[in-house]
């Protein structure tokens, strides 16, 4: 049987492990660092505050288009 369990590294002390896709971005809207999710053909589906901040990209830019 197939374990559907996401993970991801926050750092070398933090491992992150979610059956649901929300709570990897709930953490990625509260955090400051700065996160973004690509899909398969490398499009960005995902960046918070943090990301469009730094990228230069106008505040409320709709990263999804």
């Amino acid at each position: 049987m197939k374990d559907n369990t996401m993970s991801f590294s926050v750092n070398k002390d933090l491992d992150v492990h979610s059956k649901s896709f929300d709570a990897f971005i709930s953490y990625m809207e509260n955090s400051n660092d700065i996160w973004a999710i690509k899909d398969n053909e490398h499009r960005f589906i995902y960046a918070n505050d943090a990301m469009i901040y730094y990228s230069g990209l106008p505040k409320g830019f709709n990263i999804k288009r």
